[in-house]
């Protein structure tokens, strides 16, 4: 019963690690998004949905594949009409149709007014699932420090590989160690 517990540990511990090793290189790669199966995973800094989304979080958003299926409340991440580089995710306020387009009045829910800028659908990243990991986002931010690459990629790599070696190697050495069939009495059959 130990045993199986002490295999589960590892295996958990295995996958954390690479997790770690994962979000490194992801946020190395793609900014303030990382993905994992077809949901986005997104940083958000800001504390413009506060309360609802607290700064430093990480959320989880959906691609919308007919931005004509989103509607007033729904919370949008869309690339900022200033900086393309930019995610804004923002809870939208109106729908607008115009020359059949559809474009979106956003709005955070900790500011006072909506944003200047219309929304239009080709500018929507997706739609937030409703799930938020508090401060995990900071977490993110540090894997892009030098210090934060050490500690979430460089020591869970050498980790697993020592694991490994010595889970692959401890065999030799046990048996070299007990003199495996070179005589040990250990290996001897009692008659």
């Amino acid at each position: 019963m130990k045993k199986y517990f002490f295999n589960s540990l590892r295996i958990i511990f295995f996958a954390f690690l690479l997790l770690c090793c994962y979000i490194t290189i992801s946020s190395k790669l793609g900014g303030e998004t990382f993905q994992i199966g077809g949901l986005q995973i997104i940083n958000v800094l800001t504390g413009s949905m506060y309360p609802e989304i607290k700064p430093g979080s990480l959320i989880i958003v959906k691609k919308v594949n007919d931005p004509e299926n989103l509607q007033v409340k729904d919370v949008i991440t869309f690339q900022s009409p200033r900086n393309e580089k930019q995610l804004i995710t923002h809870r939208i306020v109106k729908v607008k149709k115009l020359d059949s387009k559809i474009y979106f009045i956003t709005k955070g829910d900790a500011n006072l007014t909506a944003d200047v800028e219309e929304v239009g659908a080709a500018s929507v990243f997706g739609k937030y699932q409703n799930i938020s990991i508090p401060y995990a986002g900071y977490v993110l931010q540090l894997t892009k420090t030098k210090m934060g690459f050490i500690v979430f990629f460089l020591v869970p790599v050498f980790v697993l590989t020592i694991s490994t070696l010595s889970n692959r190697w401890s065999p030799l050495i046990f048996r070299r160690t007990i003199g495996y069939g070179g005589g040990s009495n250990e290996n001897q059959s009692m008659d």
